[in-house]
């Protein structure tokens, strides 16, 4: 059946296929030899002598013949030899060829031992086929050819044909070629002939000699082949041609005739094994089944380090076919020394199944060669049961390197446990893999025992060696269920580099089932020591699903080699899958960092790229560019999230070499993230980010664990986060989002540099109340310094929670933040358990350590809703400065649903120890309302820092303040307003206040001021015997209406002076008993009126405060009832006394009269009768002209001083 089933593969001739079944089955042919000479030669015709004993063995022995010099021709009309019998040449002196030919129409039938009574070389020719049968056998000292060609061509036109021997030219040069008919007959070998050493060699010829077959078709039914150390050609057409021999004693077939087909089946066999040995095959179809081999190579015979076996070389036109069967060159025992040949096969397509091999091998001591495979066509290799493939070996005990695999092919798949490899497993290298396919490549799954589908080169266990890598070329490379590309070394030796480029796309998915993924792989294995390959791929995508990797990790001692990826298209790593360069735990050595160019990076569902070392050893950096974007989402099904990672593990020794990423838009959801972070001993490597769009960071993991940027020393860890700098156009941290440069262990928080051209925003939380937002901590436990965060951007707006915060926790400084907005900060509202949005630098409770302090930069900076600015201490260790630029406004308005103000907040919390940096503010305007505020206080041990604000105007309103607190043995700072246009309190206040030490003073400049409602300007001590606060005011006018008042109080201890620099101060209700009131603030306040206080338990203080009583009962409320201003004409000044002729100008008074009825009385000091003015000297002021406002006070010549203007001339 195997027959009939290989007929039809490779479309066997009939003759073939009759002549093997004839010759098994017909028992008559091994009676009596038959061997019957014709006449075409004459009086030259061969003789046959009959049952001749020879070497104990029936034999016909041929003699006569042509001679011509060195030729001797034979003819015979039939010739067969019998099982059992002999059929000897005989061999004149002084010939070294005998050809001999079938005339007849019958195929030849060697059942027995054919062979030549000297060295001569024999050549039997039988158009009509040729038959070796199992115990057929060869006995010859030179060269056998056999050959069912029409005849053999000469040189000067000499031809010795079986199919017109009447025109054959006998000659006595060398033959040139064999020349086919249409239908060449086929050859068949059936030989078993046992050796001398209890194996197999069939039809064999003497060690250096060449044996060749050329048919029509060959098949080898369980037939063997020997040459040792010589050729073996074997070949055919299947149409009429020549095929020519080279000087090189090669055949060398037309181009352009289809050649015949070869079949090995039943475990056939061709060896040249032996120095110099070469095998050649030439075939339209090549096939071999059922443990059948071709082999050249070495043996033990062989102990010379010169030594060389000889080349296997295969030309086929169409298909090969291997079925658990082999082609090796190889040195086959350890005792043997010396090198093997290569193996060169040229075919349209290859099929190796069911654990076929075709590989060089070395056992012994040498080097083996090279296998070359050009396919045209495909090449597929199935392992089935059991490994199969191309493979070039260094075994176990051997000596010497394997020469590798060179694939030539349009597609190459690889499927149950098919492989191509280069290894080593004793001392010596690996050779290199190369492929070239113009179609795709597909490594799928694994054979029953679990091996691997794949591309390898490898240094295996106990093996001394380098890996000679992999390069691939290829259109599609797909690696599915566990199929590989792997370099790498298990033993003593480095593995090879890996080199793929493909024009389209690269696929990495799923894993066998062992678990083992498929992908991409070099690596040092545990135990090993060398160094693994750089991975450099070229493509235009690369997918990676399913746990699919491109891995170039150690795990013994030695470099893991780089990754290095270009893909025109985009990168895509999904459920769980990524790309890996580390340093394994108990590994010794440093991971060579990964390098990606594309379009788009998109790593989903726990993907991701790490470069990281948990043993001993650095972590290589990641530097990623994607002209489109980047994105990192979601977890896989153990919890892990995707992203971007360069880490120091725990018991780790080593530095992370950070991550680089340039892109247009990055974005981070679902727990994805970017990170360089330390568990171990060794520095958390930077994070540098360029995205010319956006970066987004939002959500959360299963696990809580929140979308972000970062760069950490963990909790263990010892060593240095270098920081992260991003520049983009906007940056957006939502739902708990966040960019965090910290310490939890002992080493420095790096710094964080934002840059964004457009907006920066944060907000909200996640699940657990983790607010979104930039923060840079010293967290507690931690021993180490937070460089900071610096911000440059457009608008930065942190919103339901969003916060920046660098703070220490821990035994460490918190760094500065400082904050470039050209457009504007807010600052808002507040998440679900009421943390306000804001911005923090703070020394927290349990903390040692100083606060950087925070500067802002804007135009613009609102703070709405609870939103806060603040730099305060908790612990042991002083709160750095608030200073704060805007040239617009800065607004602090409303609170939190907890109560909580909005404001700036400078402050030393209870239990602290340390100062607060204090508050400075340069703007144009400063709104403060709804309870928003600017606070400087302590609580603890330390000064409250000074209030310093610089503002074109400032306006407080409805609860609103400026604070300088001290409720401790400390100073409340100083506050220091410069206000050049207005300063506009309304149910508002600016304080000092201590309770123990002294006030703070509170000093403020400002074109005006004004106080309405319940607004107060106060300086304070509540106990002790300090000195309340000095309190400075100068303005050009100040103004207190209702229960507006100024203290400068001191219970028990002396007041504050109280300071008014103003040519006009007015305080409605005001009396000069107000200065000298009693100093029970029950008494001063809320009374509606303005008061003006300085007292103290020791001693009052001085205040200072213009003469205003000449406008005392001056000022009249204007009427309810709107007025009529065409009634009203006021608009007189004040004429100068000079040249009394030049007239006078009178004011009469009103004489009590209201000005109109039921209008008010006016001032009792007289002005002068209320006149209207002529027609003739009628203003000619119209609505929109300018307002002309008083120029002084002048004194009448009554004494009275009234404000007007000067008449003009």
């Amino acid at each position: 059946m195997k027959l009939l089933y290989l007929a039809c593969t490779l479309q066997l001739s009939p003759l073939i296929l009759a002549a093997t079944l004839f010759s098994k089955a017909n028992p008559a042919l091994s009676q009596a030899s038959n061997i019957v000479p014709d006449n075409t030669l004459g009086e030259e015709s061969s003789q046959v002598i009959e049952n001749q004993n020879v070497n104990g063995l029936p034999t016909e022995v041929i003699t006569g013949g042509a001679q011509r010099e060195q030729n001797l021709f034979h003819s015979f009309q039939e010739f067969n030899v019998s099982e059992g019998r002999g059929a000897i040449f005989a061999n004149p002196n002084a010939i070294d060829n005998i050809f001999s030919r079938v005339t007849g129409s019958n195929p030849s039938n060697i059942l027995g031992r054919l062979g030549v009574g000297g060295a001569a070389n024999l050549y039997l020719i039988n158009p009509n086929g040729i038959v070796f049968g199992e115990n057929a056998a060869l006995d010859v000292q030179g060269s056998f050819t056999a050959t069912t060609a029409e005849g053999i061509e000469f040189s000067e036109g000499g031809l010795f044909s079986a199919v017109e021997p009447g025109e054959s030219l006998l000659t006595i040069s060398v033959p040139l070629g064999l020349q086919f008919g249409s239908s060449p007959g086929s050859i068949i070998n059936l030989s078993k002939f046992p050796g001398n050493a209890n194996d197999n060699v069939g039809l064999q010829v003497p060690t250096g000699e060449n044996l060749t077959l050329v048919g029509g078709d060959i098949l080898f039914d369980a037939g063997e082949a020997t040459a040792r150390g010589g050729n073996i050609y074997l070949g055919g057409l299947g149409a009429a041609g020549t095929v020519n021999f080279s000087d090189n004693g090669n055949l060398s077939f037309p181009d352009n005739i289809a050649k015949a087909n070869i079949v090995f089946i039943d475990a056939a066999n061709v060896d040249v094994s032996g120095t110099g040995g070469n095998i050649t095959i030439d075939a339209q179809n090549l096939s071999l089944a059922d443990l059948s081999f071709i082999k050249a190579g070495l043996t033990a015979d062989s102990i010379s380090p010169e030594a060389q076996a000889g080349d296997i070389t295969i030309n086929v036109a169409e298909n090969i076919i291997l079925d658990n069967s082999g082609i090796g060159n190889v040195i086959i025992v350890s005792e043997a020394v010396g090198n093997s040949g290569d193996i060169f096969i040229n075919t349209g397509s290859l099929k190796i199944i069911d654990g076929s091999v075709i590989g060089t091998v070395l056992s012994g001591k040498g080097n083996i060669g090279v296998v070359e495979i050009n396919a045209t066509g495909d090449i597929v290799i199935d392992g089935e049961d059991s490994v199969g493939g191309i493979i070039s070996q260094v075994d176990s005990d051997a000596e010497g390197d394997a020469g590798g695999v060179t694939i030539s092919t349009n597609n190459l798949n690889l499927t149950n446990g098919g492989e191509v490899s280069a290894s080593t497993f004793g001392q010596g290298n690996a050779g290199a893999i190369k492929i070239t396919a113009t179609g795709d490549i597909l490594a799928d799954g694994e054979d029953s025992e679990g091996s691997q589908s794949g591309i390898t080169s490898l240094v295996n266990p106990g093996a001394e060696g380098d890996a000679g890598g992999v390069t691939i070329s290829t259109n599609n490379l797909n690696l599915t269920n566990g199929g590989r590309v792997s370099a790498s070394t298990f033993g003593l030796g480095n593995a090879g580099a890996i080199k793929i480029t493909a024009t389209g796309e690269i696929l990495a998915d799923g894993e066998d089932s062992d678990g083992l993924a498929s992908g991409i792989i070099s690596q040092v294995a545990s135990g090993a020591e060398g160094d693994a390959g750089r991975v450099t791929i070229s493509t235009t995508n690369l997918n990676l699903t399913n746990g699919g990797e491109v891995d170039a990790t150690t795990l013994g001692k030695g470099n893991a080699g780089a990754i290095d990826i270009t893909a025109k298209g985009d990168i895509t790593a999904d459920l769980a899958s990524g790309i890996i360069s580390g340093v394994a735990s108990s590994a010794e050595g440093n991971a060579g960092g990964i390098t990606i160019s594309t379009t788009d990076l998109n790593l989903t569902n726990g993907s991701g790229v790490s470069a990281s070392t948990a043993g001993k050893g650095n972590a290589g950096a990641i530097d990623l560019t994607a002209t489109g974007k980047i994105t990192a989402d979601g977890e896989d099904s153990d919890g892990l999230a995707s992203g971007i990672i360069s880490q120091v593990a725990s018991d780790a020794e080593g530095d992370a070499g950070g991550v680089t990423i340039s892109t247009n838009n990055l974005s981070l959801t679902n727990g994805g993230g970017v990170s360089a972070s330390t568990f171990g001993l060794g520095n958390a490597g930077a994070i540098g980010i360029t995205a010319k769009g956006e970066i987004t960071a939002d959500g959360e993991d299963s696990d809580g664990l929140a979308s972000g940027i970062t760069s950490i020393v963990k909790l263990n860890g010892v060593g240095d986060s270098e920081g992260i700098t991003i520049s983009t156009n906007n940056l957006s941290l939502t739902n708990g989002g966040n960019v965090n440069a910290s310490t939890f262990g002992q080493g420095n928080a790096g710094a964080i540099k934002i840059t964004a051209t457009g907006d920066i925003l944060a907000s909200g939380e996640d699940s657990d109340g983790v607010l979104s937002g930039i923060t840079s901590l010293v967290s507690p436990d931690a021993e180490g310094n937070s460089e900071g965060i610096t911000i440059s951007t457009n608008n930065l707006n942190l919103t339901n929670g969003g916060f920046i915060d660098a703070s220490t926790f821990g035994l460490g400084n918190a760094g500065a933040i400082k904050i470039t907005a050209t457009g504007e900060v807010t600052a808002d509202g507040e998440n679900s358990d009421g943390f306000g949005s804001g911005i923090s630098s703070q020394v927290r409770t349990g903390a040692e350590g100083d606060a950087g302090g925070i500067t802002i930069s804007t135009n613009n900076l609102n703070l709405t809703n609870g939103g806060r600015v603040d730099a305060s201490t908790l612990g042991q260790g002083n709160a750095g400065a608030i200073g704060i630029t805007a040239t617009g406004e800065v607004t602090a308005d409303g609170e939190n649903s907890d109560g909580f103000e909005s404001g700036i907040i400078s402050g030393v919390d209870t239990n602290a120890e340390g100062d607060a940096g204090g508050v400075t503010i340069s703007t144009n305007n400063l709104s403060l309302t709804n309870g928003g505020g600017v606070s400087a206080s302590t609580f603890g041990l330390g000064n409250a820092g000074e209030i310093r604000i610089y503002a074109n105007s400032a306006n407080l309103d409805r609860d609103s303040s400026i604070t300088s607190i001290s409720e401790s043995s400390f100073s409340a700072g100083d506050i220091i307003l410069n206000v050049p246009d207005y300063l506009q309190l309304t149910n508002s206040s600016i304080s000092t206040s201590s309770t123990q030490s002294s006030g703070g003073n509170l000093t403020i400049f400002a074109g005006g001021i004004q106080l309405q409602g319940n607004s107060d300007i106060t300086t304070d001590i509540s106990s002790g015997i300090g000195s309340g606060g000095n309190i400075t005011l100068t303005a050009d006018s100040i103004l207190a209406f209702d229960d507006s008042d100024i203290f400068a109080s001191a219970p028990e201890g002396r007041g504050g002076n109280i300071t008014f620099n103003t040519f006009a101060y007015f305080g409605e209700n005001f009396t000069r008993n107000s200065l000298t009131a009693d100093p029970d603030e029950s008494d001063l306040d809320l009374n509606n009126r303005a008061d003006v206080n300085a007292t103290g338990a020791v001693s009052s203080g001085v205040v200072e405060i213009p003469d205003v009583s000449f406008i005392q009962n001056s000022l009249t409320e204007l009427p309810n009832n709107s007025l009529d201003t065409d009634e009203l004409v006021a608009n007189s000044c004040v004429v100068p006394v000079g040249d009394r002729s030049q007239g006078k100008f009178i004011i009469t008074g009103g004489e009590s009269l209201p000005v109109r009825p039921g209008g008010n009385l006016p001032s009792k000091y007289p002005t002068g009768e209320v006149r209207g003015v002529s027609e003739d000297n009628a203003s000619s002021w119209q609505p929109g002209d300018p307002i002309i406002e008083p120029q002084g006070a002048y004194r009448l010549a009554n004494g009275k001083m009234v404000l007007s203007r000067e008449c003009s001339q």
